[in-house]
């Protein structure tokens, strides 16, 4: 999926703790749609990753989503919840909450 605006970069990113590994461009962690692949929340390049899906697919705003997208994932986001589908559906069905506690 392709991005209308700009990609979420690592500056961009909230917690500055994530472990960072280099992945091939079409690393099944970092590329494609997501899936069953496994997801590791405290990985940068796979953080990054889903935040840009989640982005695309929903039409959402790197500048005014991609830090709650981040929030979501990290801090609220159950531990078992480890494939990159499971993510973006979670988040997709927490985001009205996230929004209204704002």
């Amino acid at each position: 999926m392709k991005l209308k605006n700009r990609a979420v970069e690592k500056d961009d990113l909230l917690f500055k703790d994530y472990q960072w590994t280099h992945y091939s461009e079409d690393h099944p962690n970092i590329s494609g749609w997501p899936d069953h692949t496994a997801f590791d929340r405290r990985e940068g390049e796979q953080m990054l990753y889903m935040i840009n899906q989640i982005i695309a697919i929903h039409e959402l705003s790197p500048d005014n989503d991609a830090k709650m997208i981040e929030m979501l994932i990290r801090g609220k986001m159950p531990e078992s919840f480890r494939s990159q589908r499971r993510v973006v559906s979670w988040v997709a069905g927490n985001w009205k909450m996230a929004w209204f506690k704002r």
